[in-house]
């Protein structure tokens, strides 16, 4: 079980349209547990999530992970699928046709035990009792406990969350949002939450950054 994961640390610009406005231009850490971004659209909110993740490359870099160095702008850039951090995105981007089992189990090592595993998630999310349902008969806050299961069971070292529960209703988002802070708080790991409201930032996260056209707003 992963646990004792260390500083997120992002050093990152990423260039914009034009060079004096950047998409990205922080300097920034993330501690062990749910930290939130906020900002309005275009400010960089998921910039930022997909240069942690690797899926934008920064001119300038230096993301480190506790010990592990993911990207120094020069020689070291680790790929995606290596660094151990997983992305959660609003529209969750479950497998229509595979069981929510299975679309645990999928980024999982093969063996014999994948379904108890995924279904070790599922009940740490609140629904393994919906192991054997496709996507399509799930409800919003079922589906995002699924994505989440998901995200969790390949064991990241952090945990990055691109607005996902922003369809919800607020009861359900609290509650949701509420049980996403105690995970992150028993696996010991820096979470991500970019979310554009603030009264669940300020309810569920330990501290809260303000983006404003590409960098920290002061």
């Amino acid at each position: 079980m992963v646990g004792d994961a260390g500083v997120l640390s992002v050093r990152a610009v990423v260039p914009g349209a034009k060079p004096d406005r950047p998409r990205l231009d922080v300097r920034l850490s993330f501690d062990v547990g749910l930290t939130a971004v906020m900002g309005r659209s275009g400010a960089g909110k998921t910039t930022l999530l997909l240069t942690i993740a690797g899926l934008v490359r920064p001119a300038t870099a230096r993301i480190t992970l506790g010990d592990a160095m993911l990207d120094d702008g020069a020689a070291v850039f680790v790929p995606p699928h290596r660094r151990r951090t997983a992305l959660v995105f609003q529209t969750l981007a479950l497998f229509p046709h595979l069981s929510a089992w299975k679309n645990v189990a999928y980024g999982l090592p093969r063996g014999p035990d994948d379904r108890d595993r995924a279904l070790a998630w599922l009940k740490r999310a609140r629904v393994e009792h919906l192991a054997d349902r496709a996507p399509s008969t799930l409800s919003g806050g079922e589906a995002q406990r699924v994505a989440l299961a998901r995200a969790l069971a390949s064991e990241p070292r952090a945990l990055l969350l691109d607005e996902p529960f922003s369809a919800l209703d607020a009861s359900l988002r609290a509650e949701l949002g509420a049980e996403l802070a105690a995970l992150v708080k028993s696996l010991a790991i820096p979470a991500v939450l970019v979310t554009h409201h603030h009264e669940d930032a300020q309810t569920l996260t330990s501290s809260i950054i303000e983006l404003e056209a590409g960098r920290v707003r002061a």
